[in-house]
């Protein structure tokens, strides 16, 4: 009985020890993080804390209760945390943004001889850590708009300062920081490729390929052998060696097509100056590639939505997806350099067969008033009316009484609008998504432009290869719309409003990398040069803005 008595003595000692300690720890929690909010710098073991908003929401939400410690000692989810860390370098970050260094100096010191003050800096530090990475793996480390003005990304931005006391309450704290990746599997596709690729940067490189003419099937050259090891390295060959290495054989043929499909090149099968300058791009500046577009990913919506399309304006690519299955694939047309398609997502909410084209004021001032000026009939022939005023004081405008040349950009109070029909510049149906850049996705009479490359020739919207069969997507699940019927409609060249119900979302992103659904990685030109910018912006010490 006495000695029930004596357990039940030391218990309670070490409870009210413990409760005095913990007590002591959120007092000292309160004041750093009271000094925190109220702009003041607050350090902890050497280094700033960042996260200004949702660390000081944490703590005053939970009572200025630690989260890494217990009573006086730490968690184990601490060292796990630490490993965590370390892990954010596969996905395109930098450990150092998450106070790596200073964590694992402190989790060291803690292990030698622990104290109350640098327990008290480590549970801010990994709270802070935790914050950051959380926000970054949810919303992307760098604002895009930050640094690109046509930019508009729908991030995932969460509560990190709840999703933190929901983790630490469930003890999940580990698989809660991983569950705040992307979802989508492309994501993890080209994680896996930033791995494989950094492996090859380990090992020396890509084998480059000298100079000199071009190589094509059935050449022998001693280049050829550095071109046969260079595609093995980047798995376009397979397991298919000839004996005489510097043969240009049928298999290196097919594994260099293959390569230049995967490269958005001609795909002849010949190693011309182009290709070779593909080729020897150095591995480094792959894992560029792959690191901008990984951030790029975690810009993108966390619901892009049952049925949904997809624009890739780097890619020149539209892809309609069902239930996560891409159901149709199209080329597209987007902006000059000088008029940029912008990056935004936004829902598809009707469709105009047989359209009409009122032709935007900056398009009309900048090119076809200077067509008036040349030759007006010329576009009377193209089937455009010319209008002034609005509504009952609308009044159509006889182009030939106009002296254009007397017109200027300021001046030009005229509206132009394109009846529908074969020379119509919107073609027989645009995709409507009402939205402030005034860009939308529509056919083209200019057909023949698809078969290029590199498809940068509008003035922003997006142009669409055979663009009926994305009608047909999308009045998929509407009763009546069948293929047939959708070509009926256009056939008889009367102007045709169809709303969708619901509206199917719409994502137009830039991908310059990216992997197919097959496994396929895929590279393209900066068409935009938006790359550079990101990369520099990604390599940067992460600061609070």
């Amino acid at each position: 009985m006495r000695s029930l008595r004596l357990s039940f003595f030391v218990f309670t000692v070490i409870s009210f020890l413990t409760q005095a300690a913990l007590a002591g720890v959120s007092d000292e929690l309160r004041q750093r993080v009271e000094a925190f909010q109220s702009g003041m710098p607050v350090e902890a073991g050497g280094t700033p804390l960042l996260a200004r908003k949702a660390l000081p929401q944490y703590y005053e939400n939970n009572a200025f209760q630690p989260v890494w410690l217990e009573g006086t000692m730490l968690r184990p989810e601490a060292s796990q945390f630490a490993a965590a860390i370390a892990e954010s370098a596969s996905h395109g970050l930098n450990p150092r943004d998450y106070h790596q260094g200073e964590i694992l100096a402190l989790l060291a010191a803690a292990e030698q001889a622990p104290s109350h003050s640098l327990l008290l800096d480590l549970e801010l530090l990994l709270t802070d850590s935790y914050l950051l990475l959380g926000s970054h793996y949810t919303a992307g480390k760098v604002n895009p708009e930050s640094i690109d003005p046509e930019w508009f990304a729908n991030r995932r931005n969460v509560d990190m300062a709840l999703v933190l006391a929901e983790a630490a309450e469930d003890n999940r704290l580990i698989e809660t920081l991983g569950s705040l990746w992307p979802a989508q599997e492309a994501y993890q596709r080209l994680r896996n490729y930033l791995a494989g690729h950094r492996a090859i940067e380990r090992e020396g490189g890509f084998l480059a390929i000298p100079e000199g003419s071009a190589l094509k099937p059935g050449m022998r050259d001693p280049r050829i052998s550095n071109l046969r090891w260079r595609l093995v390295q980047s798995g376009d060959l397979h397991g298919s060696f000839s004996t005489n290495e510097d043969l240009f054989d049928e298999a290196l043929h097919k594994a260099l097509i293959a390569y230049q499909k995967r490269h958005g090149l001609a795909a002849d099968g010949v190693v011309g100056r182009e290709t070779r300058d593909s080729l020897n791009k150095p591995v480094a500046e792959r894992i560029d590639q792959i690191l901008v577009n990984l951030e790029r990913w975690r810009w993108v919506p966390a619901d892009l939505g049952r049925r949904h399309v997809l624009v890739n304006i780097a890619g020149f690519g539209l892809r309609a997806v069902a239930d996560d299955r891409v159901v149709l694939q199209k080329r597209v047309i987007v902006g000059r350099d000088y008029r940029r398609t912008p990056v935004f997502s936004d829902r598809i909410s009707y469709l105009v067969l047989n359209p009409t084209w009122t032709v935007p004021r900056k398009i009309a001032v900048e090119d076809k008033l200077p067509e008036l000026r040349r030759d007006p009939a010329k576009l009377v022939a193209a089937g455009f009316d010319i209008y002034q005023g609005w509504g009952d004081q609308q009044k159509r405008i006889d182009p030939l009484s106009i002296d254009w040349n007397a017109v200027s950009r300021s001046s030009f109070n005229f509206r132009l609008v394109q009846r529908a029909g074969p020379m119509n510049a919107l073609g027989q149906v645009k995709f409507m998504f009402p939205n402030k850049f005034d860009v939308y996705l529509h056919d083209t009479p200019a057909r023949e432009l698809f078969s290029s490359e590199r498809r940068a020739f509008s003035s922003g919207c997006v142009r669409v290869e055979r663009p009926l069969e994305l009608a047909a997507f999308l009045l998929a699940e509407q009763n009546g719309w069948t293929p047939e019927k959708i070509e009926e409609v256009t056939g008889s060249l009367q102007t045709r409003t169809v709303e969708l119900k619901p509206p199917v979302p719409v994502h137009i992103t830039y991908w310059t990398s990216w992997v197919e659904e097959d496994g396929t990685l895929q590279f393209r030109d900066d068409v935009y040069g938006r790359d550079g910018a990101l990369r520099n912006a990604l390599a940067e010490r992460f600061q609070m803005q």
